[in-house]
C-alpha cells in the first residue's frame, strides 16, 4: 500500500526486523492506514497516547480504550506497535513507556517547539479537573488576534477550552484580550505557570477537560496547527 507523498516519514528505535520505519500524518488526521499488517493511527492520537501513557506510568488497554475512545482492537493492535518498535513495554500490570519510547517522545516534542509539559488538576482559570500546560518557544508570531483560532482548534480535538499566554522576556506573562499581567489579574495562575517556567519560554499553551485524554490531545493538535503554520509561513518567505 503507497503513502502519500506530503506524510511525514521519521526513523525509529526499531526493536523488530521486519518493521523499519513508522510513517504518520500531520495532515490526514482523520485517516487510519495499515501498511504491512501494522495500524498507524493519526500522529496527534499517537503523540497523545504516548503523553498520557507516560503521565500514568502504567496503564491498561481498557483504561486507554475509554479515555481516547478508540476501540480496544485498535489500541491492542497500536501498543503492539510501540512494543514492536521498542517504545514501550506491556505486562499483566499495563503498558509503560521505555527508555526509547521516552526519548523518540521528547524528540518528537522538541521538533513540535516544546519545551516542557506539566499536568495539573484545579487549574485557578479552568472549572475542569485536568489542565495541559504546554510551554513553547517560537510560535507567537503564528497566532491569530486573541487567539480564539487556537482556543477553537483545542475544543474541536477533545479540550472544553483553552488560554494561550504570552511570555515577554523580561518574565511578564499575558493573556491576549484579557489581560496584560497575568499577576495582577491572577495571582495564584501566575505563580503556577511561573513555577515550571523554562528558558526561552515565550508560550504557554493551557488546554483543560474533564477526560485528561482530552486535555491532552487539545494541546496536541494546537501544536500541530501551529507548527504547520509556522512550515507554510517558512514556505512563502
Amino acid at each position: 500500500m503507497s503513502v502519500p507523498k506530503d506524510y511525514i516519514t521519521f526513523q525509529l528505535p526499531i526493536s523488530s526486523s521486519h518493521v523499519e520505519r513508522l510513517t504518520l500524518s500531520p495532515k490526514y488526521t482523520q485517516l487510519t492506514y495499515v501498511i504491512s499488517g501494522y495500524v498507524l493511527i493519526p500522529q496527534i492520537d499517537a503523540i497523545s497516547v504516548l503523553l498520557l501513557i507516560k503521565y500514568m506510568k502504567r496503564i491498561g488497554r481498557y483504561t486507554i480504550s475509554k479515555l481516547t475512545g478508540l476501540g480496544e482492537g485498535k489500541v491492542r493492535r497500536f501498543l503492539q506497535q510501540l512494543v514492536s518498535l521498542g517504545l514501550a513495554q506491556t505486562t499483566r500490570g499495563g503498558t509503560t513507556l521505555t527508555e526509547h519510547g521516552l526519548q523518540y517522545l521528547h524528540e518528537t516534542l522538541s521538533k513540535l517547539n516544546v519545551l516542557h509539559i506539566v499536568i495539573l488538576s484545579n487549574f485557578p482559570l479552568a472549572t475542569t479537573k485536568y489542565t495541559t500546560l504546554f510551554y513553547c518557544t517560537d510560535l507567537t508570531h503564528v497566532l491569530s488576534r486573541y487567539c480564539l483560532e487556537e482556543r477553537d482548534v483545542a475544543v474541536r480535538y477533545g479540550a472544553d477550552g483553552a488560554i494561550l499566554m504570552l511570555v515577554s522576556r523580561d518574565g511578564k506573562i499575558s493573556i491576549p484580550g484579557v489581560c496584560s499581567d497575568l499577576s495582577t489579574y491572577s495571582r495564584p495562575t501566575y505563580n503556577i505557570v511561573n513555577t515550571y517556567l523554562r528558558t526561552g519560554t515565550d508560550l504557554v499553551i493551557a488546554t483543560f477537560s474533564n477526560n485528561l485524554y482530552g486535555a491532552i490531545r487539545g494541546g496536541v493538535a494546537l501544536l500541530y496547527h501551529l507548527n504547520t503554520k509556522l512550515r507554510e509561513l517558512g514556505e512563502l518567505a
